[in-house]
């Protein structure tokens, strides 16, 4: 139940978050500080979200360090992620694929599956903890990687 009640106060949180960016926008009183706010907020509710689902997934220091890798990974993924070239970053190449990837939807579906398996399998959640630690990793490395290429391209 805690759960399912802890994404409901994100559901709240994501409402919320998503309001106040459409005022700014609609009023035009969006500001660069704004923006920076939004995004360092959310990446720690998010890399505190991977961790909380990891320790939660059971006791030990196995769960608490994949957790941390996982918390980690999210952080340098939403970091990587902003450098993005901007001509690369839409679209069907490889750099639109990561900035599909990158959206809230995964996020929100990993959210969910969580709350399943917490349900139906918690014996699986050490192993959904896993996915997740080296999903963010291979995230963030695919986002330098596709950073590197194309300024070696450029150049």
């Amino acid at each position: 139940m805690s759960a399912a009640l802890g994404v409901i106060v994100y559901l709240a949180a994501c409402v919320v978050d998503h309001s106040d960016g459409e005022l700014a926008r609609l009023t035009f009183q969006e500001s660069r500080l704004g923006a920076h706010l939004d995004w360092a907020i959310d990446t720690v509710i998010h890399s505190g979200l991977v961790l909380g689902m990891a320790v939660s997934a059971g006791p030990g220091a196995v769960t608490t360090a994949i957790g941390l890798v996982g918390s980690a990974g999210v952080a340098l993924s939403a970091l990587f992620a902003r450098y993005l070239p901007r001509e690369i970053a839409v679209g069907e190449t490889v750099g639109g694929a990561l900035k599909n990837m990158g959206n809230r939807d995964l996020f929100y579906l990993l959210l969910f599956g969580f709350i399943l398996l917490r349900w139906l399998a918690p014996s699986a959640l050490p192993a959904l903890a896993f996915v997740v630690a080296l999903g963010s990793q291979s995230y963030w490395i695919a986002c330098v990687d596709r950073i590197r290429r194309s300024r070696t391209a450029a150049s």
